[in-house]
């Protein structure tokens, strides 16, 4: 079965959620997190600074497996 260009394209540039152990887990923090901040219940910079530390501890996790 052939695939056509535009196919191909389509994959080229479509987007996956990363794969590392422990990201869903991040993603429901960060989107409680968000949606805290948009309900006023939290500033922008405190809620990135939280989802930045997520981030770190979850990637550093993921790094030792």
């Amino acid at each position: 079965m052939a695939i056509s260009e535009q196919t191909l394209t389509t994959l080229d540039q479509a987007y996956m959620r990363p794969r590392y152990p422990g990201y869903i887990e991040f993603q429901d923090h960060a989107s409680r997190a968000v949606h805290e901040c948009l309900l006023g219940k939290a500033s922008a910079r405190e809620t990135i600074r939280r989802i930045n530390g997520w981030q770190q501890e979850h990637a550093a996790g993921s790094e030792s497996r």
